[in-house]
């Protein structure tokens, strides 16, 4: 019995000493990337931007596809959006780089959720690694007047279907809630211009053209007491 409980030991002693040399030569993924939303560069759009994208530690490895999990109002439908994949995978998967949408239980009352994928059909040896990298860019068709402004929100997503990204051997990094950032309102003011402040005929300005001559008869009142208070002074 001594025998056998000393070669079971060993063994337990062996294999926690070889974990973490093995640990140290597997891949590490991708690292720790974070993703965020910002404005698509226009009221109706809205792009997912990757940060700290990496190799993982091991030459050649990166990412080459992703899962989004996004949040929107229930007005907006599965045909309400189009997707544009950022350029970097287009580039390493030039052809075959496949977008697709699918309609999920949403995770916040009120909201619809979709499962958004980007994944290369015929892997490349190329891959994808860096910060403020563009991965898609989402298009809404529905009117601002009937959604009103709203966010994309990027959710982790139910256990079948996070949110994640994976790399060129198949590694799935799933993004935890702390790594991922909402962006800007859409359907929201763009900017705020002068454009009411003119003079021309029916203009919509607190100051119409009606009320211009009014605005130089008070001018001219001012100038005229003025000129009146100065020869009386000299």
């Amino acid at each position: 019995m001594k025998v056998r409980a000393t070669l079971a030991l060993a063994v337990i002693i062996g294999a926690l000493v070889l974990v973490p040399v093995v640990s140290a030569n597997a891949p590490s993924g991708i690292g720790d990337p974070t993703l965020r939303v910002e404005n698509g560069g226009n009221a109706n759009s809205a792009t997912v931007y990757a940060d700290g994208i990496t190799n993982g530690g091991v030459a050649n490895n990166g990412a080459i596809g992703w899962d989004l999990y996004i949040t929107v109002p229930d007005s907006i439908g599965l045909a309400d959006f189009t997707l544009a994949a950022g350029p970097a995978w287009t580039s390493v998967c030039p052809g075959t780089f496949l977008l697709n949408k699918v309609g999920q239980q949403s995770t916040v009352v009120g909201h619809n959720a979709y499962l958004v994928s980007g994944v290369c059909l015929v892997p490349q040896t190329a891959v994808v690694t860096g910060s403020d990298v563009p991965v898609v860019t989402i298009t809404f068709a529905t009117s601002c007047s009937t959604t009103g402004a709203f966010d994309l929100n990027l959710d982790i997503g139910p256990f079948d279907d996070s949110t994640d990204m994976f790399d060129l051997i198949g590694d799935v990094h799933i993004f935890p809630a702390s790594s991922l950032s909402d962006g800007g309102d859409l359907c929201g003011p763009t900017a705020v211009t002068m454009s009411g402040f003119d003079a021309a005929a029916g203009s919509a300005a607190p100051f119409a053209a009606a009320a211009w001559p009014l605005v130089a008869g008070a001018a001219a009142v001012v100038a005229g007491g003025a000129y009146a208070l100065l020869r009386r002074k000299s």
